[in-house]
């Protein structure tokens, strides 16, 4: 059988991703897990629709499916029912990390950042030996306009993921607002030896990097 990966915020190769899961599938495994990761897959990569049809026949006592179906509901713009599952799910599966992180990530995606920052914070606590939590909460402090305390956010995570291009791509942004322009240009020029999203390239690019 075909490995495949579980789903982590930390993926971000949504197209090897998809492809693992839809292998998977036409070697026969069509487990709830399987549909979840290519679900999912197609949610990253901007097909809810796609996904609501694939997630349709899975159980409801599935992480990974509540997950996807959260997902799905905040990514074709209905922030009220993704609000109700991510809140079921949380009252379901509590203390899961990958979900409160992509909790917050698409609150913050909406523009809800102190919504995005008390998710990132519960996270943080459940999880203080993850970088994760922390490196998101910087963004959501970059994003209120906190910028001491989101490079505060960003230094406290790099020691668990030193080799983390976009949490280096971040730090230098909020280093940047801080007015220490040698220091961010530093970040940045770390953050391009190290991996990173297409997105998140061109966003150094934009930076001059």
């Amino acid at each position: 059988m075909t490995p495949y990966p579980l789903i982590e915020v930390s993926s971000e190769n949504w197209p090897v991703t998809l492809a693992i899961a839809r292998a998977a599938r036409a070697q026969g495994d069509a487990s709830p897990r399987i549909l979840a990761l290519e679900a999912f897959s197609l949610v990253q990569l901007g097909q809810p629709e796609a996904a609501q049809k694939v997630i349709a026949t899975t159980p409801v006592d599935c992480f990974f499916c509540a997950l996807t179906r959260a997902m799905i509901l905040s990514r074709q713009g209905d922030t009220v029912g993704a609000e109700q599952a991510f809140r079921s799910m949380d009252q379901l599966y509590p203390g899961q990390i990958t979900a409160l992180l992509y909790w917050g990530r698409e609150r913050l995606r909406r523009g809800d950042a102190q919504g995005a920052l008390q998710v990132f914070r519960r996270a943080e606590k459940l999880a203080p030996r993850f970088a994760d939590p922390a490196a998101w909460s910087g963004e959501a402090l970059l994003a209120l306009g906190d910028y001491k305390a989101a490079e505060e956010a960003f230094r406290k995570a790099e020691p668990l993921a030193p080799r983390w291009g976009r949490l280096h791509l971040k730090w230098g942004e909020a280093l940047a607002k801080l007015g220490k322009a040698g220091d961010a240009r530093a970040k940045w020029r770390a953050a391009a030896t190290m991996d990173l999203s297409p997105a998140d390239r061109a966003a150094l690019k934009a930076h001059g990097v």
